[in-house]
């Protein structure tokens, strides 16, 4: 499992995350994207169809990559 904080700092309200490639092995490997402090699901992804953007409103967001389980 691999983790991310994005915190740009204070002079952000809002984060934006554009992906502009995505290949993950289906129902094996995931990114889940997380609001910060409150931890609010905003995103859960797996296989090879490009996400739509994710926005954080809080200008914070934690991401969470797992391949295989772990």
């Amino acid at each position: 499992m691999c983790k991310w904080k994005i915190d740009p700092g204070a002079l952000a309200n809002e984060l934006t995350l554009v992906f502009t490639e995505f290949d993950l092995e289906e129902n094996v490997d995931f990114i889940k994207i997380f609001s910060i402090p409150d931890y609010q699901v905003l995103g859960d992804f797996t296989g090879s169809t490009l996400p739509p953007s994710v926005v954080s409103a809080t200008g914070k967001m934690m991401i969470i990559f797992s391949s295989n389980g772990y």
